[in-house]
């Protein structure tokens, strides 16, 4: 177990506009969120593993799920995820934190542990990992960068948070290089967000899934480069509207004009 007091806190709610419920959607006879949680769980140094959700009763099947799983639960702000993770840090005293998306259905326990490990070594604001599969790989943030965040920013809406952190110029940042080739290759999209990401995660599930076990990322990147690389166009194009979206959201802030 870490030093430090590091948790995971995977951030999830039922009312994706893209794609609802999608935390719920069925994979191989059990949710989506039960899959993940499985994966998460095998991380080495964060603890407490936390789902941090809304207070909507909506997303009390979420609640339900993560319980079952013998996972922390926090419920907090239904529209601004920052202050959503700065006070489930304060709810489980935690300095900081390794975040990941209810998106990000393939991120793998290890790379939680690798954030973890160079907050350990650097003590960075922020900590990202360069190279991965889109999706799959975690944020690291420090419970002290996130209150800064609350301080200047001007929107409750916070989706891209991480960008307050990124683009502003006002934290200490660090990213961490994927050089193993068979995991370095961003260009694939394993993401959740789309009806076209969920055709691929249910064909990589139908493929490698068998009950009890977590079918390794090494696992899935053979099937999508060597053995059926067909199957990594399934949601190409819905990554083509998630970099419009993305490129339309606005950073606002306290001071000066809004980042781009």
């Amino acid at each position: 177990m870490s030093e430090i007091r590091a948790g995971l806190v995977l951030l999830a709610r039922s009312g994706s506009s893209r794609l609802p419920n999608k935390s719920l959607l069925d994979i191989c006879g059990r949710p989506v969120l039960a899959h993940q949680l499985d994966r998460l769980k095998l991380s080495r140094l964060a603890r407490p593993l936390v789902l941090a959700t809304t207070t909507l009763p909506q997303d009390d099947p979420l609640c339900a799920v993560a319980r079952a799983a013998r996972i922390e639960v926090f419920r907090g702000s239904v529209n601004d995820v920052v202050q959503r993770l700065a006070d489930a840090a304060r709810a489980f005293n935690l300095e900081f934190l390794a975040v990941v998306g209810g998106d990000d259905v393939f991120c793998e326990g290890e790379f939680v542990d690798l954030v973890i490990a160079e907050y350990e070594r650097c003590r960075a604001d922020f900590i990202q990992i360069a190279g991965l599969p889109f999706g799959t790989t975690p944020f690291g943030v420090s419970v002290s960068g996130l209150r800064r965040v609350l301080e200047i920013k001007a929107s409750e809406y916070s989706d891209g948070w991480e960008r307050y952190l990124t683009d502003t110029g006002l934290f200490a940042t660090n990213t961490l290089e994927i050089s193993e080739p068979l995991l370095r290759h961003p260009e694939v999209r394993l993401d959740l967000d789309y009806v076209e990401d969920l055709d691929l995660v249910r064909a990589i599930y139908q493929r490698l899934y068998q009950p009890g076990t977590v079918p390794g990322l090494r696992s899935v990147m053979r099937l999508l480069l060597e053995q059926e690389p067909a199957l990594a166009s399934l949601n190409r194009a819905a990554h083509e509207r998630w970099l419009e979206n993305r490129a339309a959201m606005p950073l606002t802030l306290r001071f000066g004009d809004s980042s781009q």
